[in-house]
């Protein structure tokens, strides 16, 4: 592990090894599963759940509950902490899970450390294309424990020349009116990404790969990794609570300048 990824001194050093344990070994488990015949548990009407949703949960979860702090997960959702602490989990054991289940490779392991509304760190295991980002705030972001390192490029601080990543997700409400929204909003990019993985999309935000991500009513746990590294990278971010718990309109940029 190189110097500049070196935790030793920082206040959540064991923490951030914890969840980078976790990421790490559900994403082992989802890898070698990944070319199986997949389980599904529920099929629903945008959305689907297998087996393998459920089993890379419990392994996050048993390696996180040596910890105090609350946890939120999708499967499981809030499982409440013993200790009084303002720190929680955020978890999602698979992100992507059609892409998944089709072989499509943008699907994740996305784990984070938040304290009440504001990120801590956040780790994506991108494990079918092998890079696992990383990010801590105020300490610096990582892909596959290389610092990311942002170079301002003019041409892509316009947004005429920029790449915006989005989708719909699975709360996302078809009207004109959200409809219309988003064709404006992306119609100032010069392209359009839609991995159908908000961690990844994010992670790429981080990265300098795409430039800029928005995606209306996308649940928390698919976001809170992606945002904490983006955040730590020097990117920013903006999110805006919806009528559902949990539940949020998110946008994110590489630069301030965008």
């Amino acid at each position: 592990m190189s110097k500049n990824f070196s935790l030793e001194k920082e206040q959540y050093s064991y923490d951030f090894k914890l969840a980078l344990q976790a990421a790490k070994q559900a994403g082992d488990f989802l890898f070698e599963s990944y070319a199986k015949n997949n389980s599904i548990e529920k099929m629903m009407e945008r959305d689907v759940k297998i087996e393998e949703d459920i089993q890379s949960e419990e392994i996050i979860l048993n390696v996180l509950k040596n910890t105090d702090y609350s946890i939120l997960s999708e499967e499981k959702g809030e499982i409440a902490s013993q200790a009084d602490s303002e720190l929680k989990w955020i978890v999602d054991p698979l992100d992507g899970t059609y892409n998944y289940l089709r072989r499509i490779p943008f699907c994740a392991v996305s784990i984070a450390l938040w304290k009440g509304d504001e990120p801590i760190f956040g780790i994506v295991n991108s494990f079918c294309l092998n890079e696992i980002f990383s990010g801590i705030i105020g300490v610096g972001a990582w892909c596959n424990e290389i610092p990311i390192c942002h170079v301002e490029n003019s041409h892509r601080n316009n947004l005429e020349n920029s790449i915006i990543a989005s989708g719909f997700p699975v709360g996302f409400v078809f009207s004109d009116d959200s409809v219309s929204r988003l064709l404006e909003i992306t119609n100032a990019y010069k392209k359009v990404r839609m991995l159908g993985s908000a961690s990844i999309s994010l992670a790429y935000v981080a990265s300098n790969r795409v430039d800029a991500y928005r995606e209306e009513n996308i649940m928390l746990w698919d976001v809170a990794g992606g945002l904490a590294i983006v955040k730590s990278a020097g990117g920013d971010y903006s999110s805006q609570k919806t009528d559902i718990v949990n539940q949020f309109t998110v946008s994110a940029v590489s630069s301030k300048r965008i």
